[in-house]
C-alpha cells in the first residue's frame, strides 16, 4: 500500500480504522462480481430474512444492525484496488447501515409481501466501493404484529456459516440497546492465519489430488453464454423413494446430500465419459487452528 492511496481513500471515506488484504476466496468473488456488472447481476448476494410475532421497535433494531456493524468491523468494508492494481479491504471508521423500515398495515398477504421485497433486494446488486455492502429492511404489519427483517449483503463480507454469530449477536444488541459494542477481532486473526500458512503445501496436496484428472468435467461443452443469475429447481419425490432413499445413506453410513453427491457424479462419469470426474460443492466451517 502506498501513502497516496491512504490519502486518497480518506478523501473519500474519512478515518480509516483499517486496510485489510483480500483472501483467495474473496478476490474470485470480487473478480466474479465486477465481470457480470455490465448485465446488472450480482450472483454473490447472501441474504437472510428474520420473522417476528409481537410489537418491534423500527429505530431500536436499526440501532442493533448498525452495532452489529461496529462489533464487526469487516463489515463496513469497502473493496477497492490500490495503485499496484490489487484488492484490498478498506474498512472507513464510520459507517452507516442503509436501513429502510416499510409498514404494510391492512395487508392481507405479508408472505408474498416479504418475498416480494426480498427479491426486489437481490436485485440490487451492491457496488464494492460504496460501504457497507450490507443493508437491512424491515416490513411489519402493525395489524396482526407481524414483522420481518431481510439482511442482505455481498457474499464477500458473509458466508453460511458466520450468518449465525452474526445473527445472534443482532438479537442481543436488540434486547440490550445499552450495551456498547466491542470490536471483534476473530477476523483480523483469521488474516494472520491464513499469511501465515505455507501456500506452497496447499498447492502440492491440490496438484496431487487432481493429477488424475484428464480434463474440467463440463456438463454442457457446446452451450455458450451461460446465465450466472441463481436458480432453483423444486419437484417431489413419492414418500416411499425418500424412504428408501434416507435408509441406503444410514446403511452406508452417509447423509441424504453425501448420496446425491454420489450420484451426481456417476452422471457426469456417464456424460463425459471420464473415469475420473471432478465438481464442486459449497462447504461451511472455520479451520480448527483459530478461535471464533
Amino acid at each position: 500500500m502506498q501513502w497516496s492511496d491512504l490519502v486518497a481513500w480518506e478523501e473519500q471515506y474519512g478515518p480509516i480504522n483499517d486496510v485489510q488484504p483480500l483472501t483467495p476466496l474473496q478476490q474470485g468473488l470480487v473478480f466474479h462480481t465486477e465481470l457480470d456488472a455490465e448485465h446488472g447481476v450480482d450472483a454473490y448476494l447472501t441474504q437472510t430474512v428474520l420473522r417476528f410475532t409481537g410489537a418491534i421497535d423500527p429505530e431500536r433494531m436499526r440501532h442493533a444492525v448498525q452495532t452489529t456493524l461496529e462489533h464487526y468491523p469487516n463489515l463496513k468494508a469497502s473493496i477497492v484496488t490500490n495503485t499496484s492494481g490489487e484488492y484490498v479491504s478498506v474498512i472507513p471508521a464510520t459507517v452507516e447501515v442503509p436501513f429502510t423500515v416499510v409498514d404494510v398495515a391492512g395487508s392481507d398477504d405479508f408472505e408474498t409481501t416479504v418475498t416480494d421485497h426480498a427479491d426486489s433486494q437481490r436485485a440490487m446488486p451492491f457496488i464494492l466501493t460504496q460501504p457497507p455492502l450490507l443493508r437491512g429492511v424491515l416490513i411489519q404489519n402493525h395489524d396482526r404484529d407481524r414483522n420481518a427483517l431481510i439482511l442482505t449483503a455481498h457474499h464477500s463480507l458473509l458466508d453460511g456459516w458466520s450468518a449465525t454469530p452474526l445473527i445472534t449477536y443482532l438479537l442481543q444488541s436488540y434486547r440490550r440497546p445499552s450495551q456498547a459494542p466491542q470490536a471483534n477481532k476473530a477476523y483480523t486473526q483469521f488474516l494472520e492465519w491464513h499469511e501465515n500458512r505455507d501456500r506452497s503445501e496447499s498447492e502440492s496436496a491440490w496438484s496431487a489430488v487432481l493429477s488424475t484428472l484428464e480434463s474440467p468435467s463440463i456438463v454442457a461443452p457446446g452451450v455458450r453464454n451461460i446465465g450466472t443469475h441463481p436458480e432453483s429447481f423444486k419437484f417431489s419425490i413419492k414418500k416411499e423413494v425418500n424412504e428408501a432413499l434416507t435408509a441406503l445413506a444410514q446403511t452406508a453410513g452417509a447423509t441424504l446430500s453425501t448420496l446425491v453427491q454420489a450420484a451426481w457424479g456417476v452422471f457426469l462419469n456417464t456424460i463425459t465419459g471420464q473415469e475420473t470426474v471432478v465438481f464442486g460443492t459449497t462447504v461451511s466451517g472455520r479451520p480448527a487452528e483459530i478461535d471464533g
